[in-house]
This record gives C-alpha cells, structure tokens and sequence, in this order.
C-alpha cells in the first residue's frame, strides 16, 4: 500500500510540475540602469516568456505609482503623468520603455508587472535607479573599460548613499 501511495504521489507531483510549466509566466529579462545621468536617455527593458495563454497587460512603475501601460487587446498604450518622467511613445514597445532627457526627479525604484489570461497570472520585477548630474571621475588607468569605471562609480554611490541612511 505504501508503494503504492508513493507512486500516487511521485505522478501527482509531476503531473503538478509540468502544469506549473506549461502555465507559468516569466520575467525572462529586466534591465533598469542602477545609475543614470541628468539630461541622457535611458530604455528600460521587461522581456517576458508567457506558456499557453496570452499576454493581457505589462505596467511600468516608478515608486509605486504606474506611469506607463500596454493593454494587448484591444490594443492601447496609456502614458501616466509624473514628475521627472518623460516617455517617448514612438520609441517604446511591448516591454520596453524609453526614458527621455532624465532629471534627479526621475530616479527612484521602477517596477514591471506582466499578466496573462485566462487565469491572470502575474510576474514582477523591480530595481532601483540612481540619477546623478554627472559620473564622478576616478583615476586610474586609461585602459580601463568604461564598464570598470561604472562598477566603481556605482559602489562608491552606493557607499555614500548607504552612509547618508544609516547616520
């Protein structure tokens, strides 16, 4: 009986797995820039893998407040005002979002929502942007990719942010 209760359960959980799968929504990549610069533009991106069913709606956040949306059918796209927020409409699409002569009003924590019918599932992503007027300049050697002199920048902004809220 043992046995067989095992072989009940060893099915039910894969049967339970492979509707997981064929069911699941997935935010497959999202890419915000931790760090930006006042006056450039940015495109923040929200790339979605959506098993059986289709995709209903994607929202963009900014500290919690929905400042852009795709409704898939019928189709309509829907910008929210917002202070520091400048979307170009003619250069986003499904997922993407270009962001336009950002100012220190435009940083702060954005978020991608995605749902799907017919059950409305959800799927969310969120990370956190920093404006700043300029990139500081840190020596070193000329020969140092510009991604290296990034990755410093951002610790040496992380470590005074994380100083200003902890003192």
């Amino acid at each position: 009986m043992d046995l067989l209760n095992s072989s009940y359960f060893i099915c039910f959980y894969i049967i339970l797995n492979v509707a997981k799968e064929v069911w699941s929504l997935e935010i497959t990549q999202f890419v915000v820039p931790k760090l930006a610069v006042v006056g450039k533009s940015y495109e923040l991106k929200c790339s979605i893998r959506a098993n059986e069913g289709k995709l209903a709606i994607i929202k963009w956040y900014r500290n919690d407040s929905e400042i852009y949306r795709v409704q898939i059918k019928p189709a309509k796209t829907k910008i929210f005002p917002a202070v520091g927020i400048n979307i170009n409409q003619n250069k986003s699409s499904l997922g993407t979002i270009v962001l336009e002569n950002v100012t220190q009003e435009t940083g702060g924590k954005f978020r991608c929502e995605v749902t799907k019918e017919p059950d409305f599932s959800t799927a969310e992503d969120e990370e956190t942007m920093v404006v700043t007027e300029m990139l500081p300049q840190i020596s070193g050697d000329s020969s140092q990719s510009s991604s290296t002199v990034i990755q410093r920048a951002t610790a040496l902004i992380t470590i005074t942010l994380v100083l200003l809220f902890t003192c």
